[in-house]
């Protein structure tokens, strides 16, 4: 599209942001910390009208949603930080709210700045240092060849979050990054005319908002459905910020991160006197699922068995699952132990929930587990609906690659043999036929991945009792730097087995081939190259089952 083309649909949606059509109506405005607006806002909702719109000079919005449940919205601004809001609509008519951002967090001491030009790069592309000049302020001199430089700034936030500059005749929104979730940068780059070369561009921090308070957000009326998700919300990411916290203190008093442990207890005891005493039906549900998030399936069979019958199956609850519902309910589902009454639950979600995203999710949870439990009646009357009637979907798209008749990882099939890039080395290759007369187990992992990390006891034992029976192991890390996995394999699990490279943000072509869509995934392929198991086969309980329905270890081999 070009950039006039562009231009003019977003004249469009800013000049609708005053126009929405009657019926499930959000509207409001989003200020700067200051309550004043913005040089430049976002709105940005999922699950409705899913664009992004471009508030005008005031900060005003106004967007329909085609019914009644639950929505997110992210809203952010130059100089501020994004905040995500989880909205209600439970009414015809407008729900309104006021948003007031909080500004970026200003690192400290602020001495390397760097400058990064052009449109749409990676933060960790070549840089320009900025000088730090007496009054504070930050130069550089940069030779543009073309009539308009566009920038970001490096440095300013810890981290590599890229934020645009004091210095701009006008600032244009990040597209690169435009859905990226946690970032705390404003999603802006500022612009400049260039009516000389090489252009001197100052970075001026007294010039950006300083303030400590916090995102504000006020609903009208500002009781409801609405104010009460938003409430819990930030109760569980206040609980965040606590584990986080005791988290790097641990780290900070010389604590190995993978030895940390938080006791959430006073926390579920808390959150079970809420569940038992409230009478508000939706603050019910989220209390139940935020039960489950910190309890998991250790929970009491009695309170998931309530859930079933507290959250119906039509609940907004679900589409305010961020990611996704299949998480939560899995917990719901392994603690309540009825499969008869899970089964029938998760129709009736399918059957009834008026979210698409919801139903698709549900969809590729009865898919998987009729794969697991080798029903092949209920597969594909699930199955089917999800890859045609959900094909937008990422649920569909899962499916697909994982259990579409044309995915190539299942048993039986051969083992792509294609290449994987040494860890330590990226000039090594290596291929899964270089294992021919070996059971290899290829482990697709990262650092930052919980579950993968929980997976590591079961890998690390299967290769002491099997690694002298012919197995062999590759881990394919995704992470976005070697060192990380050098500094994690330092520490408590050594993975003392062979490594390859695959950064996550770069699918390359050998997990492509191995239809990876999520980690932790793992494939075992025989010795003569065929597969013969992968995903929930070898996760959990089912892991160790698997290897040893396939490797014979010796009699006296540990366990």
């Amino acid at each position: 599209m070009k950039a006039s083309a562009i231009l003019v649909a977003l004249c469009v949606l800013a000049a609708g942001a005053g126009r929405a059509a009657a019926g499930y109506v959000v509207r409001g405005k989003v200020l700067g910390c200051d309550g004043r607006p913005m040089r430049q806002a976002f709105v940005r909702p999922y699950g409705g009208p899913n664009h992004l719109l471009f508030p005008p000079v005031d900060g005003s919005f106004s967007m329909a949603f085609p019914h009644a449940g639950a929505y997110w919205i992210w809203f952010g601004g130059v100089h501020h930080r994004t905040l995500l809001v989880p909205v209600v609509v439970d009414r015809p008519g407008p729900l309104e709210i006021e948003i007031r951002l909080g500004s970026v967090q200003i690192g400290t001491p602020l001495d390397s700045v760097r400058l990064i030009s052009g449109v749409n790069k990676p933060a960790s592309q070549a840089s320009v240092p900025m000088l730090k000049r007496a009054d504070g302020t930050f130069t550089a001199n940069i030779d543009c060849k073309s009539d308009t430089l566009h920038y970001q700034l490096i440095g300013v936030q810890q981290g590599e979050v890229p934020l645009s500059g004091t210095q701009a005749d006008r600032v244009a929104f990040d597209w690169q990054h435009r859905v990226l979730i946690g970032g705390q940068g404003d999603k802006f780059v500022s612009e400049v005319a260039v009516g000389a070369h090489p252009l001197e561009i100052v970075f001026d921090p007294g010039c950006l908002p300083h303030s400590t308070a916090p995102p504000a957000l006020r609903f009208k009326p500002p009781r409801g459905d609405a104010a009460d998700a938003y409430a819990l919300y930030r109760e569980a990411e206040e609980r965040g910020t606590r584990f986080t916290k005791a988290a790097r203190a641990f780290e900070a008093a010389g604590g190995d991160a993978q030895d940390f442990t938080y006791d959430f207890t006073a926390d579920r005891w808390d959150l079970r006197g809420r569940i038992a005493a409230e009478r508000r039906p939706l603050r019910k549900q989220l209390l139940l699922m935020q039960y489950f998030h910190l309890d998991g399936a250790d929970s009491d069979s009695l309170l998931a068995r309530t859930a079933l019958q507290e959250i119906p199956a039509d609940s907004p609850a679900w589409s305010l699952e961020w990611g996704g519902p299949n998480n939560v309910f899995s917990l719901i589902a392994r603690a309540a132990r009825r499969p008869a009454a899970i089964n029938e639950y998760m129709d009736r979600v399918i059957a009834s929930h008026p979210d698409s995203v919801v139903r698709a999710a549900f969809l590729y949870a009865v898919v998987q587990k009729a794969y697991a439990e080798n029903d092949p009646d209920r597969f594909i009357v699930s199955y089917l609906p999800l890859v045609k009637e959900y094909a937008a979907t990422h649920w569909a798209d899962a499916a697909l690659k994982r259990f579409g008749p044309d995915h190539r990882i299942k048993a039986g099939a051969p083992a792509p043999d294609v290449v994987f890039r040494g860890l330590e080395d990226s000039t090594v290759v290596v291929r899964p036929h270089d294992f021919r007369g070996q059971w290899l187990l290829i482990d697709f992992w990262a650092t930052w991945c919980a579950p993968c990390i929980a997976e590591m006891p079961r890998l690390h034992a299967a290769y002491a009792t099997y690694k002298d029976h012919g197995l062999a192991i590759l881990s394919v890390s995704f992470d976005p730097k070697r060192s990380d996995v050098a500094a994690f394999r330092g520490r408590k699990w050594q993975m003392p087995w062979q490594h390859a490279f695959a950064p996550g943000q770069d699918f390359e072509d050998a997990p492509r081939a191995f239809e990876v869509v999520g980690i932790p995934f793992a494939v075992l392929v025989d010795p003569v190259g065929k597969i013969v198991a992968s995903g929930p086969e070898l996760r959990g309980a089912e892991f160790d089952k698997t290897l040893a329905r396939f490797l014979r270890a010796a009699p006296d081999a540990p366990h």
